[in-house]
């Protein structure tokens, strides 16, 4: 008889293992019928179960039953073959259940657009289909967010950018809207049609240096003369300021998203200014889990 390693195994290992152990539980719990009664179990037809038992038996050079019938019995080899394939199961099941649980979480780093505006409705569908999902966000640029996905921090970033990020797989998911808020009170906020000339005559409110919207901004009205007059980092306050005639703000949005507050006009000047959309990053080589691509895909409708 040719022993184990002689030969590669015809068929598949673990099915048979399986078929195995679930055979030699019901000998040792009563052999009466083992075969039927453990086949019927595995959803298998006896022969086949008749089967996989002698292959495994041949492969592994030993007898692992003895007897027939009411004196079937499991052989100290075939005892050992199957608490090594129950070891299998285990090791297979544990796996399972940690590949499960990763399918089912999601660590994601956003923009601020994304995280006030976008995030909230596409993780509550999410939440609808998996009750159970564990969600980590943290708010990051496209800088920050690329060495969070190297750092291997979070699974997914969606950030805005004017082109896509290199270095990493991407998707493209929408264009983003670009407005200027205006001093309810300030003459442009009456004008049908903004000139970009009058846009760089205002005083301007923006973030700090490393704000995209700002860079986005400045690019096209630095060269007009425009400059920063009022730096300030929270969306809100800026908004404050606007209102009580400060200065002009810039805010990007997503499509279809405009603010309401008091003293201030909204106006979109997205086409005065270099396109930005909103993509989703990944590591490249790495396949999204389901919950990844179907928040991407409930971010992009």
């Amino acid at each position: 008889m040719k022993g184990i390693g002689a030969s590669a195994f015809s068929g598949d290992l673990h099915e048979h293992l399986q078929a195995f152990a679930a055979l030699a539980a019901r000998i040792e719990a009563d052999p009466r019928g083992a075969y039927v009664a453990a086949a019927e179990r595995a959803h298998l037809d006896p022969s086949v179960l008749r089967r996989r038992v002698r292959a495994l038996s041949e492969w592994l050079g030993g007898d692992l039953l003895a007897g027939h019938g009411a004196k079937l019995r499991v052989t100290p080899r075939g005892r050992e073959v199957a608490d090594a394939a129950l070891r299998v199961q285990r090791t297979v099941d544990e796996l399972v259940a940690r590949l499960d649980a990763s399918r089912r979480a999601l660590s994601v780093a956003c923009t601020g657009t994304v995280t006030t505006e976008l995030l909230a409705p596409a993780l509550a569908a999410a939440r609808a289909r998996w009750p159970e999902l564990a969600v980590t966000i943290r708010r990051a640029g496209v800088e920050q967010s690329h060495a969070l996905l190297e750092r291997r921090e979070v699974g997914l970033a969606v950030v805005r950018a004017q082109a896509p990020p290199q270095g990493v797989a991407r998707r493209r998911l929408l264009e983003d809207r670009l407005w200027a808020a205006i001093p309810a009170g300030d003459p442009l906020a009456t004008r049908a049609r903004l000139r970009t000339r009058d846009l760089a005559r205002a005083p301007l409110i923006a973030r700090g240096p490393r704000s995209a919207t700002r860079r986005r901004v400045l690019e096209v009205l630095e060269p007009l003369g425009g400059r920063v007059q009022l730096e300030i980092e929270e969306r809100g306050a800026a908004l404050r300021y606007v209102a009580l005639g400060l200065g002009v703000a810039f805010l990007s949005l997503v499509p279809g998203h405009a603010l309401e507050v008091e003293g201030v006009v909204f106006k979109d000047v997205t086409a005065r200014f270099p396109r930005s959309s909103f993509w989703g990053i990944w590591p490249e080589g790495r396949a999204l889990s389901e919950c990844e691509r179907f928040l991407l895909d409930a971010l992009a409708s």
